[in-house]
């Protein structure tokens, strides 16, 4: 037992303080340092001699002292024999290790890593991918002090779709997204640290590669399963957009039962999105409202924190890369794209998947969408398509955004969104709300040209019914788009295929039912609606449904929100 200097000037008698682990015991300690220099930086086989416990010799004992207690040949070849290969003990508990010579040990033992490393056939270590995954998932705590080992320090963001550090790296670096010069530092540390020989850039990045995939993790995932269950029973999806975002008056019974869907299926959307991606989902919720009644701040919100609003290149391979780790984007200020753009984003929100190289893969694959849409503008009119905006979810703001509300009540809404998704209810209209709540909302923000409004006000309007909407009395109820625009003044010489797309446009908004007419010439033709006769249009041109009340609440009154 050696006594330290205090010890020794304090007369503190060796015989009264406890003997050293054998772990702890310097010359076995010096025997380890000696295998490992033997084994990593010279490619010898090491073995250990077993040496005895301590307490049962005496202190320093050696082979030496063994002749002199009388050992012969014979013990001390026994003795060499018995000699051990050099491994090291599994983690302990008190973060040391020990070597398997000796009978000291504890009992379960374990190989060292660097006992595995691949070796060419004069024993040197090859400077191989596989040596470097050894080394990322071998190396134990306890050649780190005061840092954890390398197993699950790096892992794959299944929302990011990139590699990350999990927790500060050996080589200096903060956890956080891996990048170009964590390769190089990692592959300086396995070096100088662990004797492994200088390996190239590709072979450090496939077995980061290798090892992020087998260590997956997904943050929103994990985030949304902590809330699952946690719902307090009270409902409030149905009702928030109407607390944060209207004032209360001036919502009437059909106007709330469409909010009520907008808010509920927007939350299961992305809790949806985020558990199944790629999950149908091909809609966008416009926030309509001034600037500064915090619009932007509700989609951060929305989003959990993973927000983005940066400009997205339709088509360009950045673009989706951007949408990596977004659960909530942002597409501001809608009310300045033109139709042909318009176009684009209806049928970029609408894909399920994104197609393209991602940093870390080799060729172009599948990414499954795992964000929704959310649009803000500061118009009441900017849908320039006359058809196919049944994407689009528009929600006109009446007053600021109640975003302290919502941040309060944030974790329970989608605690009850989870609990939905859950029970597989669905989150899309069907036909009859499309119809009834959905549709009148998308035409009330359509901008509409002079043709199709000049059409909707000749086939509805009451003063043109009298000039020139009737023949022989009786209302047009049949027509064909040349016809139409015929009446409106426009000689067929001049009907474009543009003019004759805005008419079929506008008599499709209005229901009129495209057909094959039974004439000689068998032209197709559109027939009025049964019931429409009574429908308007309104001051600036725009065609107007009957004023929702509860005949459209209770015509939808199927859903359960």
């Amino acid at each position: 037992v050696a006594l330290s200097k205090a010890e020794r000037e304090a007369g503190l008698d060796p015989a009264s303080k406890p003997l050293l682990p054998a772990d702890k015991q310097p010359g076995l300690q010096t025997m380890v340092g000696i295998g490992e220099l033997l084994q990593a930086q010279h490619g010898c086989v090491v073995h250990l001699c077993q040496i005895p416990k301590p307490g049962d010799v005496a202190d320093g004992w050696d082979v030496a002292d063994a002749l002199q207690q009388g050992w012969g040949v014979d013990e001390v070849r026994a003795f060499v024999r018995g000699a051990v290969a050099f491994a090291r003990v599994a983690e302990a508990a008190s973060g040391a290790h020990t070597p398997t010579a000796a009978g000291a040990v504890p009992a379960v033992l374990r190989p060292r890593w660097q006992d595995h490393l691949m070796q060419s056939a004069a024993g040197k270590i090859l400077p191989v991918r596989d040596n470097v995954v050894l080394a990322l998932t071998g190396v134990p705590s306890q050649a780190l002090p005061g840092i954890q080992g390398m197993d699950g320090l790096i892992g794959y963001n299944e929302f990011t779709n990139n590699v990350e550090k999990r927790r500060a790296t050996p080589w200096g670096t903060p956890a956080g997204e891996w990048d170009e010069v964590d390769e190089l530092e990692m592959g300086n540390w396995l070096a100088r640290e662990h004797w492994l020989p200088s390996m190239s850039r590709a072979t450090l990045e496939e077995a980061v590669a290798m090892v992020a995939k087998r260590n997956r993790f997904h943050p929103v995932r994990d985030l949304l399963g902590s809330m699952q269950g946690t719902w307090d029973g009270t409902p409030r999806l149905q009702s928030w957009l109407r607390i944060c975002c209207m004032q209360e008056q001036e919502v009437d019974r059909g106007l709330a039962a469409y909010l009520a869907r907008v808010g509920t299926w927007l939350i299961m959307a992305i809790c949806a999105r985020a558990l199944t991606p790629g999950c149908k989902f091909d809609y966008m919720t416009i926030f309509e409202g001034p600037q500064g009644w915090g619009k932007s701040t509700l989609a951060r919100l929305l989003a959990l924190d993973w927000f983005a609003d940066t400009g997205l290149q339709l088509g360009d391979k950045d673009s989706y890369q951007n949408l990596q780790g977004v659960l909530c984007y942002e597409w501001g200020e809608l009310d300045g794209l033109n139709r042909s753009e318009v176009t684009k984003v209806k049928l970029f929100i609408s894909s399920p998947k994104d197609r393209f190289r991602a940093s870390f893969d080799r060729r172009a694959r599948d990414y499954p969408r795992q964000c929704v849409f959310v649009g803000t503008t500061n118009e009441d009119h900017y849908l320039v398509d006359p058809t196919g905006n049944r994407r689009m979810w528009p929600v006109r703001l009446t007053k600021p955004v109640d975003n302290d509300w919502f941040r309060a009540n944030r974790d329970q809404l989608f605690a009850e969104a989870m609990q939905y998704v859950a029970n597989g209810e669905r989150f899309h209209p069907n036909q009859k709300e499309q119809r009834e709540l959905f549709d009148p909302q998308q035409q009330q923000r359509q901008v509409e040209s002079a043709i199709q409004a000049a059409c909707l006000r000749y086939l509805y309007d009451e003063g043109q019914r009298l000039v020139g909407a009737q023949e022989n009395g009786a209302l047009v109820n049949e027509i064909t788009a040349p016809d139409l625009l015929s009446r409106l003044g426009i000689s067929v010489d001049k009907q474009t295929h543009v003019l004759l797309r805005q008419v079929t446009a506008a008599l499709r908004v209005a229901g009129w039912v495209r057909f094959r007419s039974s004439r000689a010439d068998r032209p197709w033709m559109f027939r009025r609606p049964e019931g429409a006769a009574a429908l308007t249009v309104g001051a600036s041109g725009s065609f107007t449904e009957p004023a929702q009340g509860s005949s459209t609440t209770e015509a939808a009154s199927d859903c359960p929100f």
